[in-house]
C-alpha cells in the first residue's frame, strides 16, 4: 500500500458548551495509547511529522484551554501520514482506528462549568 497523508476534523459532538482540559499539552504530536489516549511526544506543525504506523498524530488548531467551544464547532485537525495504517476505510466512513483517535481527542474536553 502506498504512503498517503491524512487529516481529519474534529467537531463539538455535544449539546452543550465544553473546553479544553487544563492537562492538555496543546498542540504538537502526540501517540495514541492501547487505552485510546493521546500521550505527547513533542512539538510539531507538519503532517509529515506524524508516523501513523507508530500511532503518531499530529494535533493541529486546538482552541485556548480558556475558549468556549459551542456545539457543532470545529475544535481541532488531526493529521499523519500512514504506509499500513489508515483511517478512513471509504469516503466519509473512518476505520477502527480512525473512531480510537477520534475519542481520543474527545477526551480532552470537558463540559463548562
Amino acid at each position: 500500500m502506498s504512503r498517503g497523508p491524512f487529516y481529519l476534523k474534529i467537531k463539538a459532538k455535544n449539546n452543550y458548551p465544553i473546553k479544553v482540559k487544563q492537562e492538555f499539552q496543546g498542540n504538537g504530536i502526540y501517540v495514541l495509547t492501547k487505552n485510546n489516549t493521546l500521550q505527547w511526544i513533542k512539538h510539531g506543525q507538519s503532517t509529515l511529522e506524524a508516523n501513523f504506523d507508530n500511532n503518531e498524530i499530529l494535533v493541529a488548531d486546538m482552541p485556548l484551554k480558556n475558549s468556549i467551544c459551542y456545539p457543532g464547532v470545529e475544535l481541532c485537525t488531526l493529521e499523519g501520514v500512514g504506509y499500513k495504517k489508515h483511517i478512513f476505510n471509504g469516503p466519509h466512513r473512518l476505520t477502527k482506528e480512525g473512531y480510537r483517535i477520534a475519542e481520543a481527542i474527545y477526551k480532552n474536553f470537558e463540559p463548562i462549568k
